[in-house]
Parts: C-alpha cells; structure tokens; sequence
C-alpha cells in the first residue's frame, strides 16, 4: 500500500494523526495485550488520533461550563467521533485488499471477561492499547505519533504545547503491508 495514498484518505475521513507501529515494536508484551493474539498475521499496528477541541477545554479553564469537555472532548470524540473514523479506514484498507481489524479504546484495567477458549491462549477480551505504568508507552508511542505529558495525557510530538489525542487503533496483516 502507498503511505501517501493512506495518509490521504485518513485526511478525508478527518483524522489529525496516523502512525504504524510495526508489529515487532510490540516485542516482549504478554498475550494479555499483545497485538497477535487478536490477529495472529498482524503486520502493522496503525494509530489514528484525533484532537482535542481547544474550545472544549475553555469553560473547565474559566470554572464556568464542565460538561462540554466530558461531551466534546471525551465521550463523543471517543466513542462516537473516532470510532466513525476508525471504521472508515479499517473498511478503507479492506477495500484495498488488506484484513484490518479495528479496535476500541478500553482502559487497560477492564479484566478479562470469560476463560482462555484454548490451552495457551489469553482470556477474552484482549486489550492492545497497553499502558505500562513504569515505561508510560502504548501504541501511539510505538508508532511514533507522541508521548505522554506531565498531565497523564497523550500529546503528540508536534503540537506538544497544545493539542491532546485520543486514539484507535487498527490491526493489519497482508503481504506487502508495510508504511514504515
């Protein structure tokens, strides 16, 4: 696939940022959270961000208007904003003849729901976005998009000063998948 080609369309469907982290980069994870054990051919792990409104973190600032951050920089952006984008590239790549396999933003402290299915396997639900609390990284980091700032919160490594993500993340395999 041709990087510009996929930069491209994510501009379209309104992402902010796009990243792949190769699959090695996720080297060492334990199953819980690794990648593969979703999609054991997984090549690539994209990132898609999308940014934080300014304007939905102005009424928290002045102590005036507290709901339009949880609305418009929280929920709605996670869950219904970037989900839409989210999609629409999985279904972009799959168009273009590659498995991709989209993926929701659950905090990492959510436990497993059920039992291994197979001896060996991880309990369901994998969780890949994994945030390790002594080395903070997780995919958007190991695709290069960023890293976290005093606050706690994703910053990605051009506007450092003032922009803060939410991200998805989407996993492909197929030959000749490579945008690095």
């Amino acid at each position: 696939m041709n990087k510009e080609k996929l930069k491209n369309f994510a501009q379209q469907v309104k992402a902010d940022l796009l990243g792949v982290a190769d699959i090695k980069r996720f080297n060492g994870i334990i199953a819980q959270h690794h990648p593969k054990s979703i999609l054991p051919e997984a090549k690539s792990v994209l990132v898609i961000g999308k940014r934080v409104a300014r304007g939905a973190l102005r009424g928290v600032e002045e102590g005036t208007q507290f709901s339009l951050y949880n609305l418009y920089g929280y929920q709605w952006l996670n869950n219904r904003i970037l989900a839409s984008i989210t999609y629409k590239i999985a279904e972009f790549l799959e168009d273009n003849g590659y498995e991709a396999v989209p993926m929701p933003n659950i905090p990492v402290d959510v436990p497993p729901m059920g039992i291994p299915v197979k001896k060996g396997k991880p309990a369901p639900n994998v969780i890949v976005d994994i945030e390790d609390a002594a080395i903070r990284e997780d995919a958007a980091i190991r695709a290069g998009l960023g890293e976290y700032g005093y606050c706690g919160l994703f910053q990605d490594s051009v506007n450092m000063d003032i922009a803060v993500y939410f991200s998805r993340k989407i996993l492909v395999q197929g030959s000749g998948f490579s945008l690095l």
